[in-house]
């Protein structure tokens, strides 16, 4: 996998000289939980309609937005905040239903981390990664 802008032009004018070959992909992400109650993914997310007659599901995806669009702003501070991602969520007022259906699922799944690991990570730690990885 190359999401790195810089290693993909690098391959794509090094590539044959050093014998490499790669093939454009699409990553995606799903999550289904509580027997199948609640699913959805990255390509689909009303993957179960019946979604959309559960005001957590619409808490979910406004948290959602909202994460994407402030969290970024954590790594701009001049010091870090020594925060750990779940006392940033509950500094932040992000909801459990983000935390259920999306960010959990999320980190559990790249680290193999239980929900307590995930919610103990540094945030600043998680955050840039989740930016160098074009996960926002």
């Amino acid at each position: 996998m190359f999401n790195s802008p810089e290693i993909l032009f690098y391959l794509s004018v090094h590539s044959q000289e050093l014998g490499v070959r790669h093939e454009p992909t699409c990553m995606s992400f799903a999550v289904s939980l509580q027997e199948r109650t609640v699913e959805w993914s990255s390509n689909n997310p009303i993957a179960t309609p019946a979604n959309l007659l559960k005001p957590r599901y619409y808490t979910f995806l406004r948290d959602l937005l909202r994460f994407n669009s402030e969290a970024p702003k954590l790594l701009e501070r001049p010091e870090p905040s020594g925060l750990t991602l779940g006392e940033y969520l509950l500094q932040e007022g992000y909801s459990q239903a983000f935390q259920d259906l999306f960010l959990i699922p999320m980190v559990g799944a790249v680290w193999s981390a239980t929900s307590e690991d995930v919610l103990g990570f540094p945030a600043e730690t998680l955050i840039r990664f989740f930016v160098n990885h074009h996960l926002l």
